[in-house]
Parts: C-alpha cells; sequence; structure tokens
C-alpha cells in the first residue's frame, strides 16, 4: 500500500514539475523590442525587366529612397515581382503582384516580402509587405511595410 501510495505522490510531483517547465519554456525569454516607425519615399531609377501585363511576367526595379519629411537621400530599394493575378472583371485591381523587396540603408538591410496591389483609377495602389529579415541594425528584425501609393512607404520596424 505505501509503495503505491508514494509512487502516485511521485508521478504528481513530476507532473507538476513538467507543467512548470511547459510554461517556462512556451513564454521564453522576456526580451524588450524597439519599435521605430520612418516613411521612406522611392524614385524609380532603373526598371531591369520590362513591365509585364500577363500573369506569370516578373517586373525588377532599383529605386533611390529619399527621407519623407527631409527629401534627404536614405538609400536604395531592389525589389521583383511576378503578376499573380491580372484584372479580368471591372472594379477589380488590375494587377495583384507577389514582391520580394530589399532597402539597403546606412544601418543596415531589410528585407520584405508581400503583395502590391496595382489599380485601375480611381482604386489607389497599395503594398502590404512582411519584414522577414535584416543585417546590421536590423538583425533580427520583424514588422511590416506598406506602400501607401505614389512611392511612399511607411515601415513598422521592431528589432530586440
Amino acid at each position: 500500500m505505501r509503495g503505491k501510495l508514494g509512487s502516485g505522490v511521485f508521478f504528481t510531483v513530476r507532473l507538476a514539475a513538467l507543467a512548470v517547465v511547459v510554461q517556462l519554456w512556451a513564454t521564453g525569454p522576456v526580451m524588450a523590442d524597439n519599435e521605430t516607425t520612418f516613411t521612406l519615399v522611392s524614385i524609380q531609377d532603373e526598371v531591369t525587366g520590362a513591365p509585364g501585363t500577363k500573369q506569370g511576367d516578373m517586373i525588377t526595379s532599383r529605386n533611390t529612397l529619399y527621407d519623407a519629411q527631409t527629401g534627404a537621400p536614405k538609400g536604395r530599394q531592389d525589389f521583383f515581382s511576378v503578376i499573380t493575378q491580372t484584372s479580368d472583371q471591372p472594379g477589380e485591381y488590375a494587377q495583384v503582384r507577389e514582391t520580394q523587396q530589399t532597402y539597403t540603408l546606412a544601418d543596415g538591410l531589410l528585407m520584405a516580402e508581400g503583395i502590391v496591389l496595382i489599380s485601375s483609377d480611381p482604386t489607389p495602389t497599395r503594398g502590404h509587405y512582411a519584414i522577414v529579415g535584416g543585417t546590421g541594425a536590423y538583425a533580427n528584425a520583424r514588422g511590416g511595410v506598406e506602400y501607401l501609393g505614389n512611392g511612399v512607404y511607411e515601415f513598422h520596424v521592431i528589432t530586440p
């Protein structure tokens, strides 16, 4: 009888300890994150792939980035897009493009991936990108980039 009771208590203690370990592992270390928001304007320098109009066409480009407030040069944007959908109905976006972007800034690189919705007037062109990584000051970055139209990009960068 005593052996069964002892093993039951031992099992309960082990189960409680496991629950504590799992809880600590699931929450992970508590780290302070830094969030930075800034806006840059992209001026197209070079289109290295002819702008396509058919599904599967690829567009590549290199653009200079400027601070939206001061106009000072801030870096470069390189990207490629693949057209994944073209309009076949009135009122739809003219194109949907899957896009990969690299932003070369003075303190590091940011990489982002997402979609851009190319408009037919009067619908504005919009883009939504997830930051998937970076280097330098942006190592292990996450967050997002919103393309607001007319070459304006709003960055929401979170770094550890």
